[in-house]
């Protein structure tokens, strides 16, 4: 509960920074279309040849 009222006092553009790089802190629908987007970059390809 204290770091909820921790977040309430700080500016917008703090809060940015915070988030910043985490894809966690986004809510859904844009968690889901950026882990959807970013997927892909991180999964190991196999050579259909």
């Amino acid at each position: 509960m204290a770091r909820m009222a921790m977040m309430d006092d700080l500016s917008e553009e703090e809060r940015a920074r915070m988030r910043a790089g985490s894809l966690l802190a986004f809510d859904p629908p844009d968690h889901i279309r950026l882990r959807r987007m970013l997927t892909p970059e991180f999964t190991i390809r196999r050579d259909a040849g």
